[in-house]
């Protein structure tokens, strides 16, 4: 602690800590290293909340190519759903996950598949499957600026 006062008009204190101390509670210093951070174009598009929600939750797993196991209700709450919607499963699958998995593979630079966990008949969970969208040929000609349909004067055709 660098300074303490003591308000008397408002019965408080008033504390400041060192850099070394604001650094190491707010991470300040190397944010970007400890927050999920994904390109407001990939969910711009999107027409369900259940979508940029899902989105956001397995773009922290990119890296790792799989998610741990969401279990059920949790995975509910992150998504945004209250106790009493959809609390029949075909609902819940049909409504909002294939929903948001449909999106999230048609609209994002992502593709998703995902599997239920379950204890007997019941499902307790679910894991997901990310990997990375191959960029299509026109795609990437149209990134650097090129038409992809139209040859260049150097193209040899094979």
């Amino acid at each position: 602690i660098q300074e303490v006062t003591y308000l008397d008009d408002e019965g408080a204190i008033e504390l400041v800590f060192t850099l070394a101390v604001v650094k190491g509670i707010s991470r300040i210093d190397g944010a970007e290293d400890f927050f999920t951070s994904y390109l407001l174009e990939q969910t711009a598009s999107m027409d369900s909340i259940y979508s940029v929600r899902l989105y956001e939750l397995l773009v922290q797993w990119k890296q790792a190519k799989n998610t741990p196991m969401f279990e059920l209700e949790r995975f509910r709450s992150q998504l945004g759903i209250e106790s009493s919607e959809y609390k029949r499963m075909g609902n819940f699958k049909l409504r909002v996950l294939d929903l948001a998995v449909q999106e999230i593979n048609e609209k994002t630079d992502i593709k998703v598949g995902y599997e239920q966990v379950k204890k007997g008949r019941t499902i307790i969970g679910f894991k997901f499957k990310i990997s990375d969208k191959e960029k299509s040929k026109s795609t990437q000609s149209l990134a650097s600026g090129r038409d992809g349909n139209t040859s260049d004067m150097f193209t040899v055709e094979g």
